[in-house]
């Protein structure tokens, strides 16, 4: 059985050097490493977060237009960069 998905990525179409701001439905995070890959499948940032936290932003500085996976534990979310 799936395991229900409780990331919410927002927004999903994003602007360079905007905020994406990231959401766990279910209260503090299990897992406080992220990771994120763009559609070629390199890593192009990692990070992490205090357990202590609902929800966090990150900046998107330095990406280029495209599509990017943002992966956290065995969660993923999609977004795209314009």
């Amino acid at each position: 059985m799936p395991k229900h998905q409780n990331l919410i990525l927002n927004p999903t179409m994003v602007h360079q050097d905007s905020l994406l701001t990231i959401q766990n439905t279910e209260g503090s995070f299990q897992n406080n490493n992220y990771i994120i890959k763009n559609e070629n499948g390199s890593v192009i940032r990692k990070g992490n977060i205090s357990n202590s936290f609902f929800g966090f932003q990150l900046r998107v500085v330095g990406f280029k237009t495209g599509f990017y996976q943002f992966i956290m534990g065995d969660q993923q979310e999609n977004f795209q960069v314009v």
